[in-house]
């Protein structure tokens, strides 16, 4: 006959139902039947049984035993295991439930990603890590109880088991560099790139440098990990004609802390074919609202020649070039404009450079040109200048006393444009253009005496912003006179 037991999987087949079959662990039986304790045997209630050992041998029980773990890869507590395993356990018979969730590999108590898989045939689970673990470190794997046999019997506990991958004692080695070694006609353009076998760390502007002769060359370094690619880049272009020497030092280091062999080696650059270009310039092309009172910046990615208020140059839409004063640093290749009115409010502007800047080879730009717009007047005026200047000593008790602005002022007079407190009397006149102002004592100034002037707020522009504003700020300074 066949017997289906509620609560547990499968049918079992049986000679004759009065033999019956064993009683599970804590004499457990089907509905209907009884535990013999006394013979470990489950019999049909109400009958005697009368069976042979060999019928009763012959009843398929049930399963009450939960699966076991018989062999794991690698053995647990192996050390040197091979950074490219794959996890292994193999059991005493079919199971289900084998899952990421179910079969983990942790390192440092984080879960290594991986693919977890079962093959029936040999009732075996495997874990593949998605990557090869790290060379010297500690992992464990977990077989949870959610693992289960055919009968739906769970492992009785969660099975754990731990090993040590083997120490990498082979350090990084540079497998291509750019420009190649002694490599001649380098362009002055040029970064400077290696590729490491392996990823590496450490990699900095102190392990990774460039010098001409005892020069060291500035510059910036990035490292790609995806490329395991290191990336000298000049801040400048290099000299023409001139032997570099690239180091990289042994702070760089792989993953399991073998440090690098100091690696060194010279390239020489080639004449300087490429013209300067403009690589940053304020204000922004094309950008709005900017200050009125605006100063303009170009830097260069060479050091140039021919900066002047004749090669850089602005000009309002429909107008003249503005008058500017025109500086250039060579330390930090930046040219800088500085108009001397502020610009006009709401209007369009464009800044050029031309062909007259050039490199140290002779290599000039190409002309370059851009526009911007300047915002509302909200920019109240400056003092530009002073005469005399501010703490000048020996100036002659006749001297004027004048400011000049860097816009058109209004409103200035003897109580906005004070000597002494106003203990020296005067009058006031502003020039055609109302940008210079000029005190001119009644009579001559005190002999060996310091004069205080000051400016206040009274004084604005011609859209009423304050001297100073938009922080509004009076404007004092001396000077002493002769005696």
């Amino acid at each position: 006959m066949a017997l289906c037991l509620g609560g547990l999987v499968g049918c079992y087949n049986l000679p004759q139902p009065e033999c019956g079959f064993a009683c599970g662990p804590a004499g457990e039986c089907p509905s209907s039947y009884s535990c013999n304790s006394s013979v470990n045997r489950c019999e049909l209630s109400g009958t005697t049984p009368s069976c042979t050992p060999a019928l009763v041998d012959a009843g398929i029980n049930p399963d009450f035993s939960p699966p076991r773990v018989i062999s794991q890869v690698p053995l647990p507590d192996t050390s040197g295991v091979s950074s490219d395993i794959i996890v292994m356990a193999r059991f005493d018979e079919p199971v289900v439930g084998v899952s990421p969730s179910t079969f983990r590999l942790e390192r440092d108590g984080i879960q290594v990603s991986g693919t977890v898989g079962y093959t029936p045939t040999i009732d075996n689970a495997s874990f593949t890590p998605d990557s090869p673990l790290v060379s010297g470190t500690f992992y464990t794997a977990t077989l949870t109880t959610g693992i289960e046999d055919l009968a739906g019997n769970s492992l009785e506990k969660d099975v754990q088991w731990s090993f040590t991958t083997g120490g990498d004692v082979t350090p990084p080695m540079v497998v291509m560099r750019s420009p190649a070694v002694d490599m001649t006609g380098v362009d002055v353009g040029a970064s400077v790139v290696v590729d490491f076998d392996e990823h590496v760390f450490g990699v900095s502007s102190s392990s990774f440098t460039l010098s001409a002769g005892a020069t060291p060359i500035a510059g910036s370094v990035s490292y790609s990990t995806a490329q395991r690619r290191a990336t000298f880049a000049p801040t400048t272009q290099l000299t023409a004609n001139t032997t570099y020497t690239a180091r990289l030092t042994f702070e760089i280091e792989d993953t399991s802390f073998n440090t690098l062999s100091p690696v060194a080696w010279a390239f020489t650059t080639g004449a300087d074919l490429q013209a300067p270009i403009v690589v940053t310039r304020d204000p922004a092309a094309g950008t709005t609202g900017n200050a009125v009172n605006t100063q303009l910046t170009a830097t260069f990615d060479e050091t140039v020649i021919g900066v002047s208020d004749t090669s850089f140059t602005l000009t309002p839409q429909g107008g003249a070039p503005v008058a500017a004063t025109v500086s250039y640093t060579a330390g930090t290749r930046t040219a800088r404009l500085i108009p001397d009115l502020q610009l006009a409010p709401n209007t369009q502007y464009a800044a050029a450079l031309s062909a007259v800047i050039a490199d140290g080879s002779g290599n000039m730009l190409a002309p370059f040109a851009w526009t911007f717009t300047t915002g509302a007047d909200s920019f109240g005026p400056r003092v530009a200048l002073t005469t005399p200047t501010n703490l000048a000593t020996a100036v002659p008790t006749t001297s004027p006393i004048a400011v000049r602005f860097d816009e058109p002022v209004q409103n200035v007079s003897t109580s906005s444009f004070t000597v002494n407190g106003g203990a020296i009397p005067g009058t006031i006149a502003l020039s055609a253009g109302n940008t210079i102002a000029t005190f001119t004592p009644d009579a001559p100034l005190p002999a060996s005496a310091t004069i205080s002037v000051n400016l206040t707020i009274a004084i604005t522009d011609v859209a009423a912003n304050a001297l100073g504003a938009p922080f509004p700020s009076a404007f004092p300074f001396s000077f002493m006179t002769a005696p």
